[in-house]
C-alpha cells in the first residue's frame, strides 16, 4: 500500500488551513498520511466485502 506524497502534502495544506492553531506542518503531515492510509484500508475492506457478496 503506497500512498503518493504528492497526496499526502495536499492533504496536509488542507487540514492546517482549517486548523492552524492545532496543527502544525508536521503534524498536518502525520495527520494526513494516517488518513490516507485509513482510506486504503477502508477501500480493500469494502472490496473485500463486495466480492465476497458476490458468491452469495
Amino acid at each position: 500500500m503506497m500512498i503518493n506524497t504528492d497526496e499526502i502534502t495536499k492533504l496536509a495544506k488542507k487540514i492546517k488551513i482549517k486548523d492552524t492553531l492545532l496543527y502544525t506542518w508536521e503534524s498536518a503531515l502525520i495527520e494526513a498520511k494516517r488518513v490516507l492510509e485509513n482510506r486504503e484500508k477502508f477501500k480493500e475492506v469494502e472490496s473485500y466485502y463486495q466480492n465476497r457478496c458476490k458468491h452469495y
